[in-house]
């Protein structure tokens, strides 16, 4: 859910249509109408915690394998992507771009 300003978007959920377990998560790009100019608003998701900066994800051994899945549904020459970022000690040490 995003609020900007005096309204409050609710384009990310949780769904059941998942491709393993039970839960997935929909993330919908909208375009609603802000006072007669139009606004796109994209889905997205970030463990973070605004007043205190990034909460992550511990773990002590090294990782092999980062799995996941997605369903796209791009119209109009528009596109998706998904944003993975490692953090060491609170410091971004990698990122990748999966188009």
């Amino acid at each position: 859910m995003q609020n900007s300003g005096n309204i409050t978007i609710n384009n990310t959920y949780q769904t059941g249509n998942a491709k393993n377990g039970n839960y997935a998560m929909h993330m919908e790009t909208i375009v609603f109408d802000n006072n007669g100019s139009n606004d796109t608003i994209f889905g997205y998701c970030v463990k973070e915690n605004v007043n205190n900066g990034f909460e992550a994800f511990p773990y002590n051994s090294q990782v092999n394998e980062f799995k996941g899945w997605y369903k796209c549904n791009t119209v109009n020459n528009d596109s998706a992507f998904v944003l993975v970022q490692l953090f060491l000690g609170g410091t971004l040490f990698d990122a990748k771009l999966f188009p």
